[in-house]
């Protein structure tokens, strides 16, 4: 090969590397929101994390993204974004890593004091998800702090530990189950309208599914992957409820009062069961009356 060839070669090479980098610059890219939410847990007001970055993971390994200063974020019954409009190369990935300084965060109990929270530095939610050029993908990292927070007295001093339990949600390619529940029917022995009955909906993935609770398992059954407060429309007298974020697929739902699904417990009664089938973009909905009992 001539001197002059071998510069062309190189001239060439150059050019495609320039293009190519040029491509990723401009292209190749789409766009990242990312929530945080947390479901309520009995006893606690908020429980604040200090946020300090993110990392997004697939077969390329880990990806940090740009963060600005540390954030402190409720995530008992809210949805924060922690992630807004970020650039992020087109690929598949897996999980989601939320950086977290333990010594700013906390939680604040009913009666407003305030307790250390025990929280991994680097709290992880794993799901499959495509970025796609062009295109914005809209995740959650959903905590539901009923069963991923936990607390313990050592030496008169209470702590609050919260475990690494999450969804990692796709916002696009979740549905909701919808519906009523009649006020003449009961649970067990207790009526819906009782003052010791906080009922609500729990939701279970798979048809004829056998009902458990949080933390009261039942031999043969299947761990609720939602649950919904009912709420009462007094001049209607009637209860109404939304499960949300629900993958598609099939469902079996019932109703329970959920005061007596707490640790501890070793029974809770449901009504009998329902199916549904939810999709995306498809609003779907029971009604619990005592004729479809």
């Amino acid at each position: 090969m001539s001197r002059r060839t071998v510069h062309q070669a190189f001239a060439l090479l150059g050019l495609l590397t320039t293009a190519i980098l040029s491509a990723c610059q401009n292209g190749f890219v789409g766009t990242v929101n990312l929530y945080i939410s947390g479901v309520p847990a009995s006893g606690v007001s908020n429980v604040v994390l200090a946020i300090r970055g993110v990392e997004l993971g697939g077969d390329g390994g880990p990806l940090e993204l740009p963060f600005g200063s540390e954030e402190q974020v409720d995530i008992d019954g809210s949805r924060t974004i922690i992630l807004d409009g970020h650039d992020t190369p087109v690929s598949g990935y897996k999980w989601v890593r939320i950086d977290i300084d333990a010594a700013d965060s906390y939680v604040i109990a009913d009666n407003g004091d305030r307790y250390a929270l025990d929280v991994p530095s680097q709290y992880q939610s794993t799901g499959n998800f495509l970025v796609g050029e062009g295109l914005t993908v809209n995740m959650l990292v959903d905590v539901d702090l009923r069963v991923a927070l936990s607390s313990e007295t050592k030496d008169g001093v209470r702590v609050y530990t919260l475990k690494e339990l999450s969804r990692l949600v796709n916002l696009a390619e979740t549905a909701n189950l919808g519906g009523t529940v009649s006020s003449d029917i009961s649970i067990g022995n207790v009526s819906v309208n009782d003052p010791g009955c906080d009922p609500a909906i729990y939701v279970y993935q798979g048809e004829n599914a056998v009902p458990e609770g949080f933390f009261v398992p039942v031999k043969g059954g299947v761990v609720p992957i939602a649950s919904a407060p009912l709420l009462l429309h007094a001049n209607q007298d009637i209860y109404s409820f939304n499960a949300t974020l629900l993958p598609p697929g099939n469902y079996t739902a019932a109703v329970t009062c959920t005061g007596e699904d707490i640790p501890g417990s070793r029974s809770i009664d449901f009504t009998p069961t329902q199916d549904a089938v939810v999709a995306v973009g498809h609003n779907t909905s029971l009604s619990f009356t005592p004729s479809s009992l």
